[in-house]
């Protein structure tokens, strides 16, 4: 387990490298191509740069609660880079149909702050209700109400005790039959977020209220939090299943961790085929699993419905492009092998905290 804790922090290592230098290329481009309209733009995109790695450093540090404003704007510097980086390099192309395009940049560069304060304001509201309904043919089903939350990635910026508080009330105001969290639960250490998860205690749906491990919880102590979530009256289901009882119909709810979870502890797997086995007659399976690709792993099983998060919609636009390259569904629904899939965009967000084109949302299913 060593081995691999010590390659995978190897490859983290790696990948922030080329990041970082892949990043210091690109705001030295954006300045020379800002440079003749925006006086001080080499000052600008220097302090943005600097502020990425001391910032995210700061939000992993003992200092993070002094220094939180340093974090803020170094995920906000983030989300506004993608932005800019995005739609300048659109405009580029377009330059090549109608040069007159490119004398505009201050225009155009002004135009990305504005759309940054958009998606900040989206960012950092409240999560919002979204309801959706599952057709069954199944008549004893129908009325079943399920609630999914997940991605709260809490302990990040505003993701705060209070924040979760606010989820919780959200849903048990729905009055449920089941509730599901699907995984990236935390983002902070093991004693630092422990505290602001109290609220979970007080998530009250009629039949069970169940928890999946993401990968963000291998990142940051591991299976640590299975153990208490259990503490807290969840269920958590780890390539299990349990069955339960609705107007004398049964609906069998399994559960794996994320597909990746071997990367980070050589002694866990995510195997949807176990979780599904069963030697019971059911009338109905879903299947709980962070990332949508998780599909592609049944080999055997077949779930009615896969339930997913992971994906944050793309969480910024048009960000959702580069995630359809590794997911099927980066958001709402998709059949696939005769499963219905769904993708999740996230109760809370990672990274910066803004959204451009999805919303922080709650979502509520029933079946009609």
């Amino acid at each position: 387990m060593a081995k691999l804790r010590a390659s995978a922090y190897f490859m983290f290592a790696l990948v922030l490298s080329f990041f970082l230098l892949f990043s210091m290329w690109l705001h030295y481009f954006w300045h020379l191509y800002f440079y003749h309209q925006i006086p001080g733009s080499a000052y600008v995109f220097l302090v943005g740069y600097l502020l990425m790695p001391v910032g995210l450093a700061i939000s992993r540090s003992k200092w993070n609660k002094k220094l939180i404003l340093v974090s803020w704007l170094a995920y906000i510097w983030m989300g506004f880079f993608f932005i800019l980086s995005a739609f300048t390099l659109v405009s580029i192309l377009a330059a090549l149909a109608w040069p007159e395009i490119d004398n505009h940049r201050t225009g155009f560069f002004n135009g990305v702050l504005i759309l940054t304060l958009y998606s900040l304001y989206w960012g950092t509201r409240k999560p919002s209700l979204r309801f959706e309904k599952i057709r069954t043919q199944i008549k004893e089903f129908q009325g079943l109400k399920i609630v999914q939350i997940t991605d709260l990635h809490m302990g990040l910026l505003h993701q705060n005790k209070s924040w979760l508080k606010n989820v919780v009330e959200s849903c048990n105001q729905q009055n449920p039959d089941f509730l599901f969290l699907t995984g990236d639960l935390v983002e902070g250490s093991f004693l630092d977020v422990k505290p602001m998860l109290d609220s979970l205690k007080s998530a009250n749906p009629k039949i069970a209220k169940i928890y999946i491990s993401g990968n963000h919880e291998m990142i940051h102590g591991g299976l640590a939090w299975e153990a208490y979530l259990k503490d807290l009256g969840w269920i958590v289901l780890h390539n299990q299943n349990q069955i339960f009882h609705f107007n004398n119909k049964k609906i069998l709810i399994a559960g794996v961790p994320d597909k990746m979870v071997n990367r980070f502890d050589s002694s866990a797997f995510s195997k949807p085929d176990l979780a599904l086995l069963t030697t019971e007659v059911v009338d109905y399976k879903i299947l709980l699993a962070h990332e949508p690709s998780s599909i592609s792993d049944l080999k055997v099983e077949k779930p009615d419905l896969l339930l997913s998060g992971h994906t944050h919609g793309g969480q910024i636009f048009p960000f959702g492009f580069l995630v359809r390259l590794v997911q099927p569904v980066v958001s709402g629904w998709k059949t696939i092998h005769n499963v219905q899939v769904f993708a999740h965009p996230g109760t809370g967000l990672w990274g910066p905290p803004m959204r451009l084109g999805t919303k922080n949302s709650i979502y509520v299913f029933e079946m009609i």
